[in-house]
C-alpha cells in the first residue's frame, strides 16, 4: 500500500516525506521517482545508499540543481549520466530564448 501512495501524483508533499524515510528502498524508489515529490525531500534522496534511489533522484525534473551537480560527480555511472542530462535541461530553462524560438 505505501508503495501504491507513494506513486501516486495526487499524495501530499507531506505524505512523501514522511515515505522518504520508509525503510524500504521500494518505497524510497516510488518517492523518488514521483514528479509532486518536492525538492528538499529529492534533495534528502539523493544522498540514499541505493544506486537505483539515486538514479531516479537524478532523472526526476524537481531535482535541485545542487543536488544534481553532486550526483554528476557520484561513483555510480547511470547516476551521473542522468544528473548531467538533468542538469543541462536546468541549464537551458534558464537561459533565455530567442523571440524566434518562442
Amino acid at each position: 500500500v505505501r508503495i501504491w501512495v507513494a506513486d501516486n501524483n495526487n499524495t501530499s508533499a507531506e505524505i512523501l516525506t514522511r515515505l522518504a524515510e520508509d525503510e524500504d528502498w521500494s518505497v524510497r524508489q516510488s518517492v523518488a521517482e514521483n514528479t509532486n515529490t518536492p525538492a528538499e525531500i529529492l534533495y534528502k534522496l539523493s544522498k540514499d545508499e541505493a544506486g537505483i534511489i539515486k538514479v531516479l533522484v537524478a532523472n526526476n525534473p524537481n531535482t535541485p540543481a545542487v543536488a544534481l551537480r553532486r550526483l554528476a560527480k557520484d561513483t555510480i555511472w547511470e547516476v551521473r549520466d542522468k544528473a548531467q542530462r538533468n542538469l543541462c535541461k536546468h541549464l537551458d530553462s534558464d537561459i533565455p530564448k530567442p523571440d524566434s524560438e518562442r
